[in-house]
């Protein structure tokens, strides 16, 4: 399920990616890597408002996670400069 998000994620088909992403989180509900992709996923979408609480909740399972850390950062920053439109 996770992998199949991520299949999603890169054709650009970002809400069965979550939806994916989702399903996977109810099998394995501490993975932080899947909250951290579905935060990726928002933001690619431009909601920075709700990747920045997947990345939260990320961070919380692995604090250590320069990648999540580094995404973070940048939705932060995007929300803050009132970025609209995706990410990519």
């Amino acid at each position: 399920l996770f992998n199949l998000g991520h299949c999603y994620r890169k054709q650009h088909r970002f809400d069965l990616a979550i939806q994916s992403y989702n399903k996977a989180l109810h099998c394995s509900p501490r993975n932080a890597s899947t909250y951290s992709a579905i935060g990726f996923t928002y933001h690619l979408k431009g909601d920075f408002d709700v990747a920045i609480d997947y990345y939260h909740k990320a961070l919380g399972l692995n604090a250590q996670d320069s990648l999540t850390t580094e995404m973070l950062e940048r939705a932060l920053r995007d929300a803050a400069s009132g970025m609209t439109g995706k990410l990519l």
